[in-house]
């Protein structure tokens, strides 16, 4: 990937003339990663267990493309996309700090995990691993699991008890169920006709929690 660089400048024409012709605008320059300073990117993997994330120091140089974004305001930020087009950081500078939000991936492309800037300041700490259950992911990132069949089955806001979902054989949502219902053994039902079209929603109580 080459590390050289390139800059477009975007316009909106909605702007009043005394804003144009005062050159605000909305500015892109293109790079490539680095391994320190303001264009270098955490690599976070999934572990083997598939719940954990596994901190394995900064992306290789040029292994991303960078794209950085000044507005008319002069503020600036950054998202970084892998070699999949897949947004895998969003920066957003405020000064001199930056306020990082990552996105992990699983080996599917499937995203797993979403850490904001409080879990990732707390989570920089390279070769460390961490599992779903640890206080700091369960308060302050974001979680998904997925069955077999790609359909996700568990979404963990942060604070938030788990959303529980379960589908029938042709991945249609049947059931899910939130924080405030887990404490009264209810669930969310969802009913389809023969043309797969949702036509009932319902709330019902089951004896027995589903196993996941």
């Amino acid at each position: 990937m080459s590390s050289r660089h390139w800059t477009e400048f975007l316009y909106n024409r909605t702007w009043t003339k005394a804003w144009y012709n005062a050159g605000r605008k909305i500015k892109n320059n293109y790079f490539t990663n680095t391994e320190k300073g303001s264009l270098a990117c955490v690599l976070y993997v999934i572990r083997d267990d598939q719940q954990s994330i596994l901190n394995k120091g900064f992306y290789p140089k040029s292994e991303l493309v960078v794209i950085q974004t000044t507005d008319e305001d002069d503020h600036v930020n950054y998202e970084f996309k892998d070699k999949q087009g897949r947004v895998v950081l969003k920066r957003v500078m405020d000064g001199s700090k930056m306020l990082d939000t990552y996105f992990v991936y699983d080996d599917f492309g499937r995203l797993r995990y979403v850490l904001p800037p409080d879990a990732s300041q707390r989570l920089a700490t390279a070769n460390s691993s961490w599992n779903i259950n640890h206080e700091l992911l369960q308060q302050t990132a974001y979680y998904y699991q997925y069955d077999r069949r790609g359909n996700c089955v568990i979404k963990k806001l942060p604070g938030c008890k788990a959303i529980l979902m379960k589908y029938d054989m042709a991945d249609r949502l049947i059931f899910s169920q939130d924080g405030n219902q887990y404490e009264k053994k209810e669930w969310s039902l969802f009913l389809y006709d023969a043309f797969g079209r949702h036509v009932i929603s319902a709330v019902c109580k089951l004896r027995d929690q589903f196993p996941m």
